[in-house]
């Protein structure tokens, strides 16, 4: 018997040195997968790390995503499409599921800071997000920097937007509404998207779907910027390598169009869900969005999500709050469907 305890007493023990090797950090206890991520990243980025560099960064988004995404399987079927835009044609996927007809759209932005990302990236987003909402899902290919710096995401935004009302009107898409979604700068482009749609008199998305969105590029100063500038994947430098890209002309910053947190008015738009990751340094300026838009009288939820870094959603693989905040974010959509 004393021997039997002794053995669990060490397995315990042992157990509780491999939790807190894995959760804890200088800013906080994070999920255990969280941790196993981030500890598994700092040792190969240590031995090979990856330069400011658009196709290198692009490269490590495809081969990162091959390792951290989830392979999604079920009844879905995929098409690719394009919208004409100002830049040329603009590429797009298609997913709906074959067992039931889809009763609303969500146009789906990916991440990536507007430099790297594509619309393979957020392959297993996008599938994970029409099984959990019986919605058809448009994937949208938007130009990137530096090659296209902004307005152009912006203005193929938009674009896509026009294109998936028209596909309504023609009876191509399903008529019970459009929900804007997007995580990072996707849900950057997300939001602006619906003050766009606002202020040029289109029809307005029923609702936006925002997963740790990039809502200031003018301030990087903000407490969680300085908490987590460093050591939580997602940095400050890298944040500002992103910046210079994407808006090399500084006045831009400011602009609400990049920046929507910046926007005079955020009266009129469409209700919003918006999600945080508790350890991201976009974490204060995805709650303060949320905080304006409810003080604007929009119908705002908004939830920190604990243990997690930026970019959760697409580490499904490893971060089960990956699976349960889609699945909240499909009964956020089916609830906002018109059958």
């Amino acid at each position: 018997m004393n021997a039997a305890m002794i053995l669990l007493g060490g397995a315990a023990i042992l157990v509780a040195a491999i939790l807190a090797f894995l959760c804890v950090t200088p800013r906080g206890l994070v999920s255990p997968p969280t941790g196993f991520l981030m500890k598994t990243a700092a040792v190969l980025d240590a031995g090979h790390p990856v330069p400011f560099e658009p196709a290198a960064r692009r490269a490590k988004s495809v081969s990162d995503n091959e390792i951290v995404g989830r392979t999604v399987r079920g009844p879905i079927a995929e098409e690719s499409a394009s919208a004409p835009g100002r830049g040329g044609p603009i590429p797009l996927r298609i997913y709906r599921r074959t067992d039931r007809a889809p009763v609303s759209v969500v146009i789906l932005f990916h991440g990536g800071g507007f430099v790297v990302g594509n619309i393979g990236t957020s392959e297993s987003f996008a599938r994970s997000l029409c099984l959990e909402s019986d919605a058809a899902i448009v994937s949208v290919g938007y130009r990137l920097a530096p090659e296209s710096p902004f307005p152009a995401a912006v203005e193929d935004a938009v674009s896509a937007y026009e294109w998936v009302l028209a596909g309504i009107q023609e009876g191509r898409l399903p008529s019970g509404g459009v929900i804007a979604s997007g995580d990072s700068a996707g849900a950057n482009l997300a939001a602006v998207l619906c003050i766009q749609a606002r202020n040029l008199r289109l029809p307005l998305p029923k609702a936006q779907l925002l997963f740790y969105p990039v809502a200031d590029l003018s301030d990087f100063g903000t407490a969680s910027y300085e908490r987590f500038a460093t050591g939580y994947l997602l940095t400050r430098a890298e944040m500002e390598w992103f910046r210079e890209l994407y808006l090399p002309d500084k006045a831009a910053w400011t602009d609400p169009r990049a920046s929507p947190l910046l926007e005079p008015d955020l009266s009129g738009l469409p209700e919003a869900l918006v999600v945080t990751s508790a350890f991201d340094v976009l974490r204060d300026e995805g709650e303060v969005y949320a905080a304006r838009l409810r003080a604007a009288g929009v119908a705002v939820e908004s939830r920190r999500i604990a243990g997690v870094i930026h970019g959760f959603v697409s580490l499904s693989r490893f971060v089960p709050a990956a699976e349960v905040e889609i699945r909240r974010a499909g009964t956020f959509i089916r609830r906002r469907s018109e059958p």
